[in-house]
């Protein structure tokens, strides 16, 4: 089959599911253009499931993402950007838990979204003897 037939077919089944035709009606009307579709085959291209759709693609849409981030929206980008900025700033994990998120998706706003960079941080002149003596204690 080829490829023009191929996006022939979809733009076909497209613009019969949108004239409101049964999965059925779309399958008997494939049938007498000499076509030979299954159910699921409908379905897959109504629903945009599988590969990109072409004959969607060249027609200039854009797929929707089926999966947003709901996560890393501008809100949660900018709480952790005030708390990784501030004087003492908290652990990746701490500022999970407070925005209810996971480490990774914090790591990645810190990285990717704000474009900062990780510092280790070791023990401050104000606490070297607690961090001592808890080194000793091993």
């Amino acid at each position: 089959m080829s490829h023009v037939n191929k996006l022939w077919i979809e733009g076909y089944v497209v613009a019969l599911s949108e004239e409101k035709y049964s999965y059925y009606v779309i399958q008997k009307r494939c049938k007498t253009h000499g076509i030979k579709i299954s159910k699921s085959k409908i379905s897959n291209i109504i629903n945009r499931k599988g590969k990109n759709r072409q004959s969607l693609l060249l027609h200039g849409k854009k797929t929707p993402n089926e999966y947003p981030k709901k996560v890393r929206t501008v809100s949660n980008v900018s709480k952790v950007k005030a708390m990784v900025t501030s004087e003492n700033p908290p652990t990746q994990r701490s500022i999970a838990k407070a925005l209810n998120t996971s480490v990774a998706t914090i790591n990645k706003i810190i990285n990717q979204d704000l474009q900062l960079k990780k510092a280790k941080t070791f023990c401050s002149p104000a606490f070297s003897e607690a961090c001592g003596s808890a080194q000793n204690s091993f």
